[in-house]
């Protein structure tokens, strides 16, 4: 099971990469717990600070990565109020669509390293 930090370390690498992450853009900001993790997709950064968000998702570390790990969805985080989002929704949309797709090349390349995962 993924950490919410080897997950953030992950998504610094794939947006370095190119690829979906990066074909996402803008910047989105994760406050999981007592961390905040700033993506800047445009630039191909992570870190505690950044540029003003389009996004803002705030979740425990517990919930963000049953979304991650697609063990809930992320229209399940929102309506049961685990997962709150604030910001442009459709951003947050694509960013998931680009995790899971990173999520089914790793299935299908028989669990080994796809991209970041």
């Amino acid at each position: 099971m993924m950490t919410t930090e080897q997950f953030f370390d992950g998504v610094a690498k794939g947006i370095k990469g190119g690829g979906p992450l990066k074909a996402v853009g803008g910047v989105i900001s994760f406050e999981i717990d007592q961390s905040t993790y700033v993506v800047d997709l445009d630039k191909g950064t992570v870190g505690a600070k950044g540029p003003q968000p389009q996004v803002i998702v705030r979740a425990t570390s517990r919930d963000f990565m049953a979304v991650v790990e697609g063990r809930m969805s992320v229209n399940d985080g929102l309506i049961t109020d685990r997962l709150h989002v604030a910001g442009e929704a459709a951003r947050l949309a694509k960013l998931f669509e680009a995790i899971d797709a990173l999520r089914n090349a790793r299935g299908a390349n028989g669990g080994k390293e796809v991209s970041w995962l």
